[in-house]
């Protein structure tokens, strides 16, 4: 049960509780079970570490507090505002929220990184450009999957850090995604009527998140056949590497993704059209499992041809366009000054010139583990048959 001293000090509002924590670091306050209805907790009230667990927090003003680390499991955030004011977010990072009520809780760009939300009422229609990265969302009851006739079905989409979350979620965000996506396409729903770049946003959004998350699985003796064909085609670059010029632009594009292959990657490549904004979806795993989404674009251009900024521009706005977690950009040319100042500052960025290119072909063994998919396309070795 809660501490009734620390409980006293909260409802003497945010300035007299961080004064409190400021001269007594040394205390984990205990508010478990409180009765803290309506209780306004803004603006950046500390309640890092806390324990929350149980407590009535229905219609609490938790706006840009800051929660990290808090135990809020079994709590009930009904009608909470836990959304983005200002500048500042409500920060929830690596707090548990497992089996908390988040019905019609407002978490509009709400930092949750890393959040437990095991068996959670979280009411997806709230969740606009929530920080989800690292989240675990499972076992959320059926009814959460259903809009409310203020919100929209799709809010969730528009969540960050959804092609980073926790390999425990992604039995939930498919399921997610696939009810949205067939929602996203209903002629009889408001947002078709009344958000139809809002529906389109989705779609593309939902499209990137369906391959990040597909379950479709090819042939070992498919894979096996394309690697073998690039194969070729790299010993072929190594002792000629000039002859990168000479490749059609799809072949160039499939050697790329046969290097990320070669590291483990799961790899796409975009049907030949053009019109994707990028040319190969990849994902790879980090050590704990959780899946990172890139898209590349491939630019097999001349070697006195220089990719611009604008270029560099346009790439990193269909990163942002679709949220996922970065973006590259490979070319047999070289990179303006502005394209290369503009990549210093951003870490989700990565810039491939002819040079790096190299250092990949001298650097390549194949790895069979890699999942390397190429449709409808054949390789034409240059200089071979």
């Amino acid at each position: 049960m809660a501490n009734i001293k620390h409980v006293e000090i909260l409802k003497r509002g945010v300035k007299a509780w961080n004064a409190w924590r400021r001269g007594h670091p040394e205390i984990k306050p205990d508010l478990s079970g409180a009765d803290l209805r309506e209780i306004n907790l803004y603006f950046d009230a500390d309640l890092r570490n806390v324990d929350l667990s149980g407590a009535d927090l229905r219609n609490a003003n938790l706006e840009c507090a800051k929660l990290m680390g808090a135990v809020l499991k079994n709590t009930n955030l009904s009608g909470a505002s836990l959304r983005k004011i200002m500048f500042e977010s409500a920060d929830l990072r690596g707090a548990n929220l497992s089996y908390t009520d988040l019905h019609r809780a407002h978490l509009t760009e709400a930092d949750m990184r890393d959040v437990d939300l095991t068996g959670s009422h979280l009411d997806i229609h709230t969740a606009r450009k929530t920080k989800l990265h690292g989240a675990i969302l499972r076992d959320i009851p059926e009814e959460g999957f259903y809009p409310f006739e203020y919100t929209s079905f799709l809010e969730l989409a528009t969540a960050e850090g959804l092609d980073e979350l926790h390999p425990l979620s992604q039995p939930f965000i498919l399921k997610y995604i696939t009810e949205a996506f067939e929602f996203a396409h209903r002629k009889d729903t408001e947002e078709a009527a009344e958000m139809p770049g809002f529906v389109e946003y989705v779609i593309k959004k939902i499209k990137v998140l369906k391959r990040l998350y597909s379950k479709e699985r090819f042939t070992s003796e498919f894979v096996e056949v394309v690697q073998l064909i690039n194969v070729k085609l790299v010993e072929f670059l190594k002792r000629n590497p000039e002859e990168l010029y000479k490749l059609s632009w799809r072949a160039f594009e499939e050697l790329i993704a046969e290097f990320l292959s070669s590291f483990g990657w799961e790899v796409k490549l975009t049907q030949p059209s053009k019109d994707h904004g990028y040319d190969i979806f990849g994902v790879y795993r980090d050590v704990s499992g959780i899946p990172h989404a890139w898209i590349i674009e491939c630019k097999k251009w001349a070697k006195d041809r220089l990719v611009g900024v604008d270029i560099v521009k346009t790439l990193y706005g269909t990163m942002n366009d679709l949220r996922v977690g970065a973006a590259m950009l490979a070319t047999t040319s070289h990179f303006t000054k502005g394209a290369k100042e503009f990549k210093a500052s951003r870490y989700d960025f990565e810039l491939r010139d002819y040079e790096a290119i190299i250092e990949w072909l001298n650097a390549y063994h194949p790895n069979p583990e890699g999942k390397l998919v190429i449709k409808d396309c054949k390789l034409v070795l240059p200089g071979v048959g």
